[in-house]
C-alpha cells in the first residue's frame, strides 16, 4: 500500500507507510526521522510572503510582476540590514496571514515544510536570514528564530489595582538584588513556580504567541518584566537559560503513537483480495480494543491484526507525531490532550477502522 507524499514534503519510503492510504496526506508520518527513539529536532522561523500578479488565484491584483516584486523583497532585505526588524516589515508587507502577528510560523521537525524551507531552515544558524526564495506561490523571505524560551515567574492573585502595585514593589526588590526564587516561593499563586524556585515553563514557539508566552519571546534575557495582567492574574517574568529547567516544564508538542488499521473490502487502498465487510471490520476493530482493556499487549495484536504492511511490520508504530503538522487527520489530535497509555475509540476512515494509542 504505497502512499504518495504531500505536496513539497520528504517522500517516505514505501517499506515505511503507515495507516495505508488514511495518511496519504500526512506520508512524513513515515519518514524514517519519525521513527528513531530520539525525538526529533525541532526549529523554528518567520516568514514574509510576496505576491505578483503571475501567480494564479490571487484574491486581488498586486500590481507588479514577479521582477518587481523581487526587487521589493531585496529592499525589504536592505532595510533588515539597516537595522528594521523581521517582525515589523512582515506585519506590513506580508501576503501571508502570519504577517500580522510578526511572520513566525511556528516550529516545525525536518520534513514537514516545502523542501526550499527546509534546506534553509535546518542549515541556518538562529538569527540568520534566507536569500530571497522564488517559487509558484511567491516572494519569500524567511528568518531562523529561537524555539524556546524558558522563563522565571511570580503571579499574584487577581488583577486589582492592589495587586498592580505588589508587582511593582517585587520588581523594585529584584531590581535591588533580591533572589526570585524566593520571592516566588513566598508570593506566587501559581503552584508550578511557587514549587520550583521561580521557574515556570519552557516555551516552545508558536504560530500567534500571545500573554505570557508571548511575552517570553520578546523579553532579553536575564531582565524583569512586568506587572503583566492576564485573566488569570498579575505576573513577573524573567527569560533565562532553559539549561537547568526539568523536563517536566518543557513545553513539548511531539506525541508517540501506536495504532492499527483494520481495512474492508471497500476501504481506500484496501489489500489485494481482502474480502472483509465493513461491518466484519467493526467488528474484528472491536476484538481489538477488547483485548487490548483486558491487558494484551497493544503491539502484540498490532503485529497480528494490522491491515497497513509498514505499521504490521513495526507492530503498529507509528513514531513521532508533531501537533503542528497542518495534514494531520483530526481524530489524532484528540492524543495530544489525552494521558499517556490512552486508547482512542474507532474512528471510520476512508481506509477503514482505525484504533491509536498513545505511548
Amino acid at each position: 500500500m504505497l502512499a504518495a507524499s504531500a505536496p513539497g514534503r520528504i517522500p517516505a519510503d514505501p517499506a515505511h507507510m503507515m495507516l495505508s492510504a488514511l495518511l496519504l496526506q500526512v506520508s512524513l508520518l513515515a519518514h524514517p526521522l519519525y521513527l528513531q527513539e530520539e525525538q526529533p529536532e525541532v526549529r523554528s522561523m518567520q516568514h514574509i510572503l510576496l505576491w505578483h500578479d503571475g501567480l494564479k488565484d490571487l484574491p486581488q491584483a498586486q500590481n507588479r510582476d514577479e521582477a518587481q516584486t523581487i526587487e521589493l523583497m531585496e529592499s525589504l532585505v536592505t532595510r533588515l540590514e539597516q537595522g528594521a526588524t523581521f517582525a515589523d516589515l512582515a506585519k506590513h508587507y506580508s501576503a501571508a496571514r502570519t504577517g500580522r502577528y510578526g511572520g513566525s510560523l511556528g516550529t516545525y521537525p525536518l520534513g514537514m515544510l516545502k523542501p526550499d524551507y527546509d534546506e534553509f531552515l535546518f542549515h541556518a544558524e538562529v538569527g540568520e536570514v534566507s536569500p530571497v526564495i522564488v517559487n509558484e506561490r511567491g516572494v519569500h523571505l524567511l528568518k531562523r528564530i529561537e524555539t524556546h524560551a524558558a522563563v522565571l515567574q511570580i503571579q499574584l492573585e487577581g488583577t486589582s489595582q492592589e495587586s498592580i502595585d505588589k508587582a511593582q514593589e517585587l520588581i523594585a526588590q529584584l531590581e535591588a538584588g533580591a533572589d526570585f526564587g524566593e520571592l516566588a516561593s513566598q508570593h506566587s499563586v501559581d503552584p508550578i513556580s511557587k514549587a520550583n524556585n521561580g521557574r515556570f515553563r519552557v516555551f516552545e514557539r508558536g504560530e500567534r504567541d500571545t500573554m505570557i508566552k508571548g511575552a517570553a519571546f520578546e523579553a532579553p534575557l536575564n531582565k524583569n518584566l512586568g506587572p503583566i495582567v492576564t485573566p488569570l492574574g498579575v505576573h513577573i517574568l524573567r527569560r533565562v537559560d532553559p539549561a537547568d529547567f526539568p523536563k517536566e516544564l518543557w513545553e513539548d508538542n511531539f506525541i508517540e503513537v501506536s495504532g492499527i488499521l483494520v481495512s474492508h473490502l471497500k476501504a481506500l487502498g484496501a489489500p489485494e483480495g481482502l474480502n472483509r465487510t465493513q461491518s466484519e471490520a467493526k467488528a474484528l476493530i472491536d476484538e481489538v480494543v477488547r483485548k487490548v482493556k483486558a491487558g494484551e499487549d497493544f503491539n502484540e495484536i498490532a503485529a497480528r491484526f494490522n491491515d497497513d504492511p509498514g505499521g504490521l511490520e513495526r507492530r503498529g508504530y507509528l513514531g513521532w507525531i508533531h501537533r503542528q503538522n497542518p495534514d494531520l487527520p483530526t481524530f489524532f489530535g484528540r492524543l495530544f490532550l489525552a494521558a499517556p497509555g490512552t486508547l482512542t475509540e474507532p474512528a471510520l476512515t476512508p481506509s477503514g477502522i482505525v484504533v491509536l494509542r498513545r505511548h
